[in-house]
């Protein structure tokens, strides 16, 4: 048999979605990314950052936080391959059909077993200290939670 032009062939459908996140490359460095399209297998990012093909990176978007190794660059961003099974992949998989019928994804906040505070918010300093064996400390930076 044979495909129609433009049919999908990918082992799992793409779907378009227009979502805010962010990634962290593999030299540490964290970047603004916006996601185009997603699947159980891959995601489409777009990105003004120069990508190595075959690294690993992370991401974080409203969707939840991916790894994955860059499977090819194209104009203004690059596409990652994902591994999801169990329970996750069946989440990411309701989440994406609720997508694709319209819904946004919901807040992370509302999925939470627990709510998450600044530190300030919880009445806790805003840095914090670490204490290594030796008893040499050094003060901690905040960053994005990875």
């Amino acid at each position: 048999t044979s495909e129609e032009a433009g049919s999908e062939l990918r082992r799992s459908p793409r779907i378009p979605v227009s979502v805010k996140g962010r990634f962290l490359a593999p030299d540490g460095t964290e970047h603004a990314c916006s996601i185009r399209d997603m699947s159980l297998v891959g995601i489409g990012l777009v990105a003004d950052v120069e990508i190595e093909i075959g690294a690993l990176y992370r991401l974080l978007d409203d969707f939840g936080r991916f790894e994955g190794t860059v499977a090819r660059t194209y104009e203004g961003g690059f596409a990652i391959e994902t591994s999801l099974s169990g329970p996750r992949r069946q989440r990411v998989a309701d989440r994406l059909a609720s997508y694709a019928a319209g819904n946004k994804p919901d807040d992370a906040s509302k999925r939470r077993a627990f709510p998450r505070y600044a530190p300030g918010e919880a009445g806790l300093e805003e840095g914090s200290v670490l204490t290594l064996p030796d008893g040499t400390e050094a003060d901690v930076l905040r960053s994005a939670a990875w």
